[in-house]
């Protein structure tokens, strides 16, 4: 039956493999089935060059696997593949605190006429469920395929109850698992033939590297790590190291793996991830903008305030501006293409319905929270008093209505909205002057009063 099912998708991807020149390696628990070609056998061309979906599943492998050095190399056997497939699953199991229980099966095709970037996995719906056959080539990077693998396994517990395709997963996800598998490892996961493991490679505090990093770069900001397709470059190399934080410290939330287990869970539920982020971690956030603000406290508590890191002067400026001014599109004629435009704090609030308003404020105290580790010291007041008025803002308009003092009606809506006004209108006219000064004390100086 095995080999039956091994054909059939083997013809789904275009290969043509027959059974008496190729032979099977089961894994210790049966879900991995290794197929090698016998010595000698010239094998077909890859599935990377012809593939006839059917009712199959095409996806490609590499969101996690972007920038990798090629130091160490791994030459794929049969018996040491099944092997480190059960390692690989066992670091996952462990991670998540998942029953060894439900896996369908996943067949890995090692085939030698592929190139080392050439990696592909179809999923294939039966009746009990998706069957996985991974292609991969003969030699490669160790990293790459235990990525791989790592990568596989997590579309299959997302993808056990998605009934009419795959569902995919963020590029945080894999990306973030990968890396957070390297570094909290405690046992080599890829078995190299010949090799004897003499001693076992201890895992380290994963924030230790993550902190020196760090210390250099500011990580990328939530909505950064969510569209990391989007990132200009000086920004790009960053979203590694960024995806292993945030996962780390996913997991280390309060019933952190539970909620990654409910979370792969969603994931079929939903067409977008972010809902099923939300539902899967709804103790935690109740929408985004607190995702935003936890990642940027985390942030604060990992890298602190170095003066090394600081932005410059100007440079503080321009950001405290960003934060501060809401980016629209307005359309003044039909027909026409919008036209961007920034509101401030006042207009938000004065004009915009109370859900775009909290959403719109939210960002900004979470921009302004970022803000703060890395600001000059003279803006500092600034950046604490703008937060200050918007959460207070929010904690009012938001909280159940009370008098201040007895026998006097709580404040209405109008005179919230307008005492946050007042005060972000004085915030506003500290930062012009603040601003006037740093540029006349800075400007250059002319022949009338330069020094003699």
């Amino acid at each position: 039956m095995n080999l039956r099912i091994l054909i059939f998708l083997a013809l789904l991807a275009g290969l043509d493999l027959r059974a008496q020149d190729y032979f099977a390696v089961r894994s210790r628990t049966d879900q991995f089935i290794v197929h090698g070609a016998r010595a000698g056998v010239p094998q077909a061309g890859s599935a990377v060059q012809s593939v006839s979906l059917g009712q199959g599943h095409l996806f490609w492998f590499g969101a996690g696997l972007q920038g990798t050095n090629r130091a160490e190399r791994l030459r794929l056997e049969p018996n040491h593949v099944a092997v480190s497939c059960e390692r690989i699953k066992e670091f996952l199991l462990r991670e998540l605190h998942e029953p060894d229980s439900g896996w369908r099966k996943i067949h890995v095709v090692i085939n030698d006429r592929l190139g080392e970037d050439q990696m592909t996995v179809i999923a294939t719906r039966f009746v009990r469920g998706w069957i996985y056959t991974v292609e991969l080539p003969a030699q490669m990077e160790t990293r790459r395929f235990t990525g791989a693998i790592l990568e596989t396994l997590l579309y299959e517990l997302a993808n056990r109850n998605a009934m009419e395709g795959q569902t995919e997963l963020p590029p945080w996800l894999v990306t973030g698992w990968i890396k957070h598998m390297e570094t909290a490892s405690v046992e080599l996961l890829a078995l190299q033939p010949n090799l004897r493991l003499l001693t076992p490679r201890v895992g380290l505090d994963p924030t230790v590297a993550l902190r020196e990093r760090f210390s250099r770069e500011m990580p990328l900001s939530f909505e950064e790590i969510s569209w990391p397709g989007t990132l200009p470059p000086d920004r790009a190399g960053l979203f590694q190291d960024s995806a292993q934080l945030f996962v780390h410290e996913l997991l280390r939330l309060k019933d952190g793996r539970a909620c990654m287990r409910r979370f792969l869970a969603e994931l079929p539920q939903h067409k977008n991830w972010q809902f099923a982020f939300l539902k899967a971690y709804q103790d935690h956030f109740t929408q985004l903008v607190d995702v935003e603000k936890w990642w940027a406290l985390t942030i604060s508590g990992l890298v602190g305030r170095d003066a090394a890191r600081l932005f410059s002067i100007e440079e503080s400026w321009q950001k405290l501006k960003a934060a501060l001014d809401v980016p629209v599109q307005i359309h003044l004629e039909s027909g026409r293409l919008p036209v961007a435009a920034q509101l401030s704090l006042q207009e938000i609030i004065t004009e915009w319905d109370p859900v775009r308003q909290e959403t719109a404020l939210r960002k900004a105290a979470v921009q302004l929270q970022a803000l703060r580790m890395r600001a000059q010291p003279d803006l500092l007041p600034l950046v604490d008093g703008y937060r200050s008025v918007i959460e207070g803002y929010l904690e009012q308009k938001n909280s159940p209505p009370r008098s201040t003092f007895k026998n006097q009606p709580p404040p209405s809506p109008q005179l919230l909205k307008k005492s946050a006004c007042r005060q972000l209108d004085a915030l506003d006219e500290q930062r012009l002057k603040l601003r006037e000064s740093f540029q006349a004390s800075n400007a250059p100086a002319t022949e009338e009063t330069a020094p003699q």
